[in-house]
Order: structure tokens, then C-alpha cells, then sequence
């Protein structure tokens, strides 16, 4: 009889083009970190992991035309923001936590961020976020990676600036170490710069409401005001050619939406729309010559979610399946879209970005000597990043969502459960974060439905166990 002993090889012994093949097929720089940390040979045979662009990454502003003299000296910087899926120890609901990072340029520590948002977390008291995590404790994987174009001007810096000008950045790696940036501007026009290039070109004509980088697809798609889908290959050959460019048909959306992203799931494309009730109300006293005298207050917040799918055979969208994405938690963000498995959590959802009303607790009020509910002035008041409020500079004008005719009316969180739930989520600006429910059909302000949080905030307890 033969001898059926496995003889155990030690990793160190791995043929070195056999870990070439492994590393080649990695694609975060954290598998290629942990890939690296298994043993001193690995770590000589493979490289670090190359980023393309590196970032930071200083570019020109502003995207048209001379420069105010309030922005002498002023640039754009690029960077990248991370998503991180921790994995939680065996036996503990939710069996993950999502965390979204940025690299601070000063001092090089992370930030936190909303996971919808470029807004910074406040670690407050009573929120058990450890100040190291030792990711040998847990399993971590790169959920995805996003850009943001930062306003940068040494001589006049002011904090409000800092993501004003850009609403949407994507980056693709193109071949022969070059790159390629697109961003939507804060009039909603699209931008491109290729590598050694000093200047930004613009996409004339159409307004965008979203655009996304397809690595594995080498496209950049975007979707404008029109209802079209573009289609940009990663070297912007023919962005100048508006014709020539895939011009798709989207039969399902809404134009009115307040915002619209596209996200891929499972190598299908996917467009998830926010219509709020300033598209829903109807108007009963049709008075052509003084408008509107309707007085139903208008929040600006989403009523309704419509999702639908991309058909790569009749080159339209369609309504989406819902049992086919409902194993999904889906992350409809202003600086990204993306989704991750449901698995271990009860049920799938979409969580959005909306304009909710600034929710303060019973004694805040008091102190207030009102009961308005909400911060009162911030719809023309200006609002600093230091403030607890999201609607802020937003409200180009007075609106409704800011004052409404009577006290009665502006009396809008009692739905909100309780002051405890209010201060939890004040350091995740979550007023301004809202979730739909695939099966229950909720929808609402986070605080409405703390319970659905749970996958990224609070932080779970779990996260600050340490290493026996």
C-alpha cells in the first residue's frame, strides 16, 4: 500500500510564481497587507500594494475660468475615502459593522465618517468607539473605495469650502500608469482630467445627477437630468463626441427626484431614486395668478424609494425585483453607492442621505423657551461644520422645510422615540440619514428606525475587546 501521509509545507516554501498568481488577483491594499504579514518571504516577494492615483493628489481650481480673488493660491486636493467591513466574533447580531475612513492630510490619523457622507463622526460619551483597532483581532475587508475633491487655500482657509465645489468625484486607472478623474461640479455640470493635464475639461450641455467608476466594465457611467445614461470609456475618447456616445433611455425615472444614484450589485447596474414630498403634494387651490397658497408643510424629505434595474436587453430600466435584491443592505451615499451582503441581518434596506429638519432634544427646547422642534433660522442662518445641523447653507432660500405658517405646524419630531435615541445619533449627523425597508415598506429618518443602524452605528461593544 502506497503511503497516504500528508507531508505539511511551510508557506515560506510557496513557488514564488505560484504567490504572484495569488497577489495578481487581489485587488485591495488590505489583501495585499495581510498577504504580505504571513511570513518574512512573502513580504520580500511581493510588492506593497500601488494605488493609481496616489493620493493626496493636488489638482487644479477651479473647474472654468479665472480664479475670484478670495481664491488666490487655492487648489483642489484629492482623496480617498475607504469603507471597512469588520467581521464580529461567532454568536454576535449584526455579524459585521461597516466603517467608513479618511486619511486626515495634517496629521495623517483617520477620520470617521457618515457612511452616506463626507460628515465627520463625533465620538461623544456613551458611544464605545475604540480609540486603536487592532485589525489581527477581527477579519476586515475593503467594502469599496470612494474620492472627494477638498478645497485647499492656504492664504484665506475656511472650513465650509472644504467639499463645496465638487458633489461627486470618481477616479479610474488607466493603462500605462495614467488616470482619469471625473466630478460633477455644484451646478451639476460633469468634469474631466486626464493624467499631466493643467486643466479641466467639461461635458457641455446636460446637467448630471450622479456618475460612477465600473472597473471591471472600464467605464465611467452617469446619468443626467434628461433620463440618459452615458457611457465614457476610462481614457475619454470621445467625451467631446456627444452623438456617437451610448445615449440610453431610462423609462422609470423620475425627473423630480431630489436625488438619484446609480450603484452595481452582483454585475448588474441598478438606479435608486429619492421622491420627496415636494413631488407628491397636490396642489387644491389652483390660482394661476398667485400660485401656490397651499400651507401643508413641506419637509423635503423622501417619501418614496423606487428602484430599478438596468435590462442590458432592451437597453432600459425596468423595475427591479425586490426578492432578487433582497439579501442586499444597499448604501444610496452622496460621495458613494455600494452594497453588501444581508446575511446574518434581518432583511434587506436602502439607507439615503435626506434633508431632515435638525431634531433636539426635550431640554434643548426648554432651554430654547419654544417647542419648534428644529433649529428655527437654519434655513438662511449660516451653519459651521461644528454645529449639530444638516440642512444649514443647503437652503439656497427661506423654504418651507425652515418655517411654516404656525407653531402647530412646526412642531415635526414628537415621532422620534425619545431624547436618548436623539442624543445617540447626534454625533452621526443621523437626522440627516434615512432608511427604507425592503419587506416592513418603512421609510423614514433613521431616528425614526434606530433598530436598522445597527450594522454601522452605534459602534457594537464587541469592537473594544482586546487580544488574550
Amino acid at each position: 500500500m502506497g503511503d497516504n501521509r500528508r507531508i505539511a509545507i511551510p508557506w515560506s516554501d510557496l513557488p514564488t510564481e505560484l504567490l504572484k498568481e495569488i497577489v495578481n488577483r487581489l485587488h485591495t491594499e488590505t489583501d495585499v497587507r495581510r498577504v504580505r504579514a504571513v511570513c518574512r518571504s512573502w513580504r520580500y516577494s511581493t510588492a506593497p500594494f500601488k494605488k493609481l492615483p496616489a493620493t493626496p493628489l493636488n489638482l487644479p481650481f477651479p473647474f472654468e475660468g479665472d480664479t475670484l480673488p478670495e481664491h488666490d493660491g487655492a487648489y483642489f486636493t484629492l482623496i480617498e475615502r475607504t469603507v471597512y467591513r469588520v467581521e464580529a466574533p461567532e454568536g454576535k447580531t449584526p455579524n459585521f459593522w461597516l466603517v467608513k475612513t479618511e486619511a486626515a492630510s495634517e496629521d495623517g490619523k483617520l477620520r470617521i465618517l457618515n457612511p452616506l457622507s463626507h460628515r465627520e463622526i463625533k465620538i461623544r460619551p456613551g458611544n464605545q468607539m475604540p480609540k486603536v483597532l487592532n485589525t489581527l483581532d477581527f477579519r476586515v475587508s475593503e467594502v469599496c473605495n470612494s474620492h472627494a475633491l477638498r478645497y485647499v487655500n492656504p492664504c484665506n482657509p475656511n472650513p465650509r469650502n472644504d467639499y463645496k465645489f465638487a458633489k461627486k468625484v470618481v477616479v479610474a486607472a488607466c493603462a500605462d500608469n495614467e488616470y482619469a478623474v471625473m466630478a460633477i461640479d455644484e451646478s451639476y455640470q460633469l468634469w474631466y482630467i486626464k493624467s499631466n493635464e493643467k486643466n479641466w475639461t467639461m461635458v457641455p450641455d446636460y446637467i448630471f445627477l450622479d456618475i460612477i467608476s465600473c472597473n471591471e466594465r472600464g467605464q465611467f457611467l452617469g446619468v443626467d437630468y434628461y433620463t440618459a445614461v452615458w457611457v465614457f470609456n476610462f481614457k475619454l475618447e470621445v467625451v467631446n463626441e456627444v452623438a456617437p456616445l451610448t445615449d440610453l433611455r431610462l423609462s422609470n425615472v423620475h425627473l423630480h427626484s431630489s436625488k438619484v444614484h446609480l450603484v452595481e450589485i452582483s454585475n448588474e447596474l441598478f438606479l435608486i431614486e429619492e421622491i420627496t414630498d415636494k413631488y407628491r403634494r397636490e396642489c387644491t387651490c389652483d390660482n394661476e395668478e398667485i400660485g401656490c397658497q397651499c400651507k401643508t408643510p413641506i419637509k423635503n424629505t423622501a417619501v418614496e424609494i423606487v428602484i430599478s434595474r438596468f435590462d442590458e436587453g432592451t437597453e432600459e430600466f425596468v423595475e427591479a425585483d425586490m426578492a432578487a435584491i433582497g439579501d442586499r443592505i444597499i448604501f444610496a451615499g452622496d460621495d458613494c453607492s455600494f452594497s453588501v451582503s444581508a446575511q446574518g441581518v434581518n432583511g434587506g434596506r436602502v439607507f439615503y442621505t435626506d434633508k431632515y429638519i435638525c431634531f433636539r432634544t426635550g431640554n434643548e427646547k426648554n432651554d430654547d423657551d419654544d417647542d419648534h422642534g428644529f433649529n428655527y433660522v437654519y434655513g438662511y442662518e449660516e451653519v459651521t461644520d461644528d454645529d449639530d445641523t444638516d440642512c444649514g447653507s443647503d437652503c439656497d432660500e427661506l423654504c418651507v422645510c425652515c418655517y411654516s405658517a404656525s407653531p402647530a405646524e412646526r412642531v415635526v419630531d414628537d415621532f422620534v422615540p425619545d431624547d436618548d435615541v436623539k442624543t445617540v445619533f447626534r454625533g452621526l449627523n443621523g437626522h440627516n440619514s434615512g432608511v427604507y425597508d425592503f419587506e416592513t415598506r418603512e421609510l423614514g429618518s433613521l431616528l425614526m428606525f434606530p433598530h436598522y443602524a445597527d450594522v454601522f452605528w452605534p459602534p457594537p461593544s464587541w469592537l473594544s475587546r482586546r487580544r488574550s
